[in-house]
């Protein structure tokens, strides 16, 4: 039979999953194994003044927790786009930034504040629960209508 567009493809990984037997990755296990939660920003443009997470480093199984100011202080980089597609690119990239964990700002919501490693992975989520974050809350735009309006807020300046 002939292969090719609009033809049917026989899907052999179905039968294992359908019948219980798929391996994914959470059924992988080592020993000592840590787990590690990501605390992110519930604003879409705000001020960090402080994070305090001494509530979920005493927290039960906690190994550690980091926020981007441990990061900046441990000499961290960001992750850069390294390739712009010039298809796309009229003019200069307008490239920022992206930090592994954000400080100072959030620029989004679910922007990354802290990551929580623990012995287990609802030892790692309960301690992000208790992390404390607080912010000043400043203008954003949720809606491409409100972003064309004279004096809307932006994400990044210039």
């Amino acid at each position: 039979m002939y292969f090719g567009i609009g033809q049917p493809v026989t899907r052999k990984e179905d039968p294992k999953f359908l019948t219980g037997q798929g391996r994914y990755v959470d059924d992988i296990g080592f020993p000592n194994m840590t787990y590690a939660v990501v605390h992110r920003s519930i604003h879409a443009n705000a001020k960090i003044n402080a994070i305090d997470t001494s509530a979920a480093e005493a927290a039960p199984g906690v190994i550690a927790v980091l926020t981007g100011e441990d990061y900046l202080s441990d000499g961290m980089g960001t992750i850069n786009c390294e390739t712009v597609n010039p298809m796309i690119l009229r003019g200069e990239a307008h490239l920022r930034p992206h930090p592994a964990l954000v400080s100072g700002e959030v620029k989004c919501v679910g922007a990354p504040l802290a990551l929580v490693v623990a012995e287990s992975l609802s030892e790692a989520t309960d301690a992000s629960e208790l992390i404390m974050v607080d912010y000043d809350i400043l203008p954003s735009v949720t809606r491409v209508q409100e972003s064309r309006k004279e004096g809307a807020a932006v994400v990044w300046e210039g």
